[in-house]
């Protein structure tokens, strides 16, 4: 009992900081996707 409950805050916090990691990778990405979308000439 005392183990698993001293490393589940761990894995939680490891949990957490994968999660942000992947949105902020996915919010770049779309961010650079709309800066070459907008930044194209209309004529295209």
């Amino acid at each position: 009992m005392d183990n698993r409950y001293q490393t589940f805050p761990h894995l939680s916090m490891n949990n957490i900081q994968n999660d942000y990691n992947a949105m902020l990778k996915v919010y770049i990405s779309h961010f650079r996707m709309a800066i070459q979308i907008y930044t194209k000439p209309k004529g295209t």
